[in-house]
């Protein structure tokens, strides 16, 4: 139970970074729409090479707020991992870590798609 609670922790954590700097690039004059895709790439470490990506990299300001976002993600990703993992390492259950990953899927997509 520990391990879902940590891993639940992780992921609002994770979603709560990728919204403060969606709102961070906003105030440096990116539109909603394209600093909430720039921060979700970045977090996720997914890069695209666009116009919209030139745009984050040629600011200073925008710079700095994507790498830190880098960092958090990679951490973040690493740790929600590695909870994963030592919880499905300790269960005896073949059903306990289905059923973590199926809550914690769910609890994402939930507020994630709330906030909008």
């Amino acid at each position: 139970m520990t391990a879902l609670v940590t891993l639940v922790v992780i992921a609002l954590f994770s979603l709560l970074a990728v919204r403060v700097a969606t709102t961070a690039l906003t105030m440096t004059g990116l539109s909603y729409d394209t600093a909430s895709f720039q921060s979700y790439s970045t977090f996720f470490g997914v890069g695209f090479t666009t116009k919209e990506a030139e745009l984050v990299v040629n600011h200073p300001v925008r710079r700095r707020i994507i790498r830190d976002l880098i960092l958090v993600g990679n951490i973040g990703l690493t740790g929600a991992l590695a909870t994963t993992v030592a919880s499905m390492m300790q269960s005896n259950n073949v059903l306990h870590p289905i059923v973590l990953l199926s809550t914690v899927v769910f609890v994402v997509l939930l507020i994630t798609y709330i906030g909008r």
